[in-house]
């Protein structure tokens, strides 16, 4: 079903994500509720030929070091590896308040999003898959 949504849009399935959808995995598990959605940055190649997809918002806010406002924006992203935040940024990703007191942020890129309908979004990957801040 990820495929159906990558040849809909190029830009998958993150464009019909929303802020407070609720977040399920594979076992249809609840994970969270969506915190922030941001699309992606694409390759530089494409930023360059100024084709990139863009997201707007506090996600979207970088300083000079390019990354350097990233766990800001996405609280607790301070704790993700280097490698981990530009996967994040150049593929995009939904942000995800976890279920549970404790649980922290989930973060899920757009190959892991299976289907978004109504208020939903069902994920491909088991929760323990995601990345985790």
């Amino acid at each position: 079903m990820a495929q159906f949504f990558k040849d809909l849009d190029p830009q998958g399935p993150l464009v019909q994500v929303r802020e407070g959808m609720a977040v399920y995995d594979s076992a249809d598990k609840k994970v969270g509720t969506v915190k922030a959605v941001y699309i992606g940055d694409g390759s530089e190649s494409a930023e360059v030929a100024g084709t990139a997809p863009t997201t707007d918002g506090v996600l979207a806010v970088r300083d000079d070091s390019f990354l350097g406002g990233l766990s800001t924006a996405i609280g607790g992203g301070d704790h993700l590896p280097g490698t981990a935040r530009d996967h994040l940024l150049r593929v995009g990703y939904i942000a995800i308040d976890a279920a549970g007191i404790f649980s922290g942020d989930r973060f899920a890129t757009t190959e892991q999003v299976a289907t978004v309908a109504g208020d939903r979004v069902v994920l491909s990957v088991a929760s323990d898959e995601l990345i985790r801040s």
